[in-house]
């Protein structure tokens, strides 16, 4: 598995979308208003006021995140400043109950969880990878 840190990716400030379909957003675009739970069941306006949108489709990108946003200030999460999208609508539902919504609440800051795969048809996504969004009103910039 290959990632760019966060770091990097977030100072480089310029996010090319590879392989795009044609419904996938780009830069310019404005970002779905979408109505997410966290891990926690409590209501998470997306995008709400975010400047940082992280958004994995696999458990392996979520881990490699959890991993890593430990290096950074949580309060920039929990403030909203950042939001993270966690894909777990393929999941079995099984699964999800007994073993991922257990770990995810875990956790010190909000994960907003997407159960219904349609909602996020257009956020471009690489196997394996965080996509990340930079906001400006909610704008992808």
């Amino acid at each position: 598995m290959r990632l760019i840190p966060i770091t990097a990716a977030i100072l480089a400030g310029a996010f090319a979308f590879s392989a795009q379909a044609e419904n996938q957003l780009a830069v310019s675009d404005t970002f779905p208003v979408l109505s997410l739970n966290d891990q926690h069941d409590e209501p998470i306006a997306v995008p709400g006021d975010a400047q940082v949108i992280f958004f994995a489709e696999s458990k392996d990108a979520d881990d490699w995140f959890d991993q890593t946003i430990s290096e950074f200030d949580p309060a920039l999460l929990i403030e909203g400043k950042w939001l993270y999208l966690s894909d777990i609508s393929r999941m079995p539902s099984l699964v999800t109950r007994l073993f991922a919504l257990p770990s995810l609440r875990g956790r010190d800051y909000p994960v907003a969880l997407i159960r219904d795969g349609e909602k996020v048809e257009a956020l471009p996504a690489q196997d394996e990878c965080i996509t990340v969004f930079l906001m400006e009103q909610q704008t992808i910039s």
